[in-house]
């Protein structure tokens, strides 16, 4: 089971809506683009919850942008308790935990 990382900030974390307005699309698009449930594109508009990075890379392919333009420039989250937390850790262990996950398909799989 992964561990999930609840960070309550006062700023949005990503701009997915702002782009999707820039390149003339809405949420009902890269719902279909994803093959997400409309509901959920709305979630990540409104910054109520976060795509996955994997995610966040198909929705930068589907509008031909990078990643680092559908997020807001922030290094670090104040956390309730006063401290801060670093986006950019948050990040390398995420993709590390899928890459494990992968690898651990993999390795289940030539076994069988």
């Amino acid at each position: 089971m992964k561990p999930r990382i609840d960070i309550n900030t006062e700023r949005d974390i990503n701009r997915i809506k702002v782009v999707l307005v820039e390149h003339k699309k809405t949420n009902k698009w890269l719902a279909e683009q994803l093959g997400k449930d409309p509901a959920t594109i709305s979630k990540w508009c409104t910054n109520s919850s976060q795509p996955s990075v994997g995610t966040l890379m198909q929705i930068a392919k589907c509008l031909n942008v990078e990643v680092k333009d559908l997020l807001h420039p922030v290094d670090k989250v104040m956390m309730p308790h006063g401290g801060q937390l670093d986006l950019t850790r948050i990040i390398c262990v995420t993709q590390i935990e899928e890459q494990w996950e992968s690898f651990k398909d993999f390795m289940s799989s030539m076994l069988s």
